[in-house]
């Protein structure tokens, strides 16, 4: 591997631990704030669009792994 490509490995992996956080401070934020009749409304639907979001960064890790 050369060292171009470590650092474009790095990089992804910065990007890809990002975007994983991001996605789950959304979560958080989103289910912290609520009321307990509200989490029972919402939180399926928090959780369905977090791991939507993973499911995405995960999808996109592996085409760039191939590419």
């Amino acid at each position: 591997m050369t060292v171009t490509q470590v650092r474009n490995k790095t990089r992804a992996d910065r990007l890809d631990a990002s975007e994983r956080s991001d996605a789950w401070t959304e979560y958080l934020t989103t289910v912290r704030s609520l009321s307990p009749k509200n989490y029972d409304e919402v939180e399926d639907w928090a959780w369905a669009r977090l791991q939507a979001r993973l499911h995405i960064i995960d999808r996109k890790r592996e085409k760039e792994a191939v590419a």
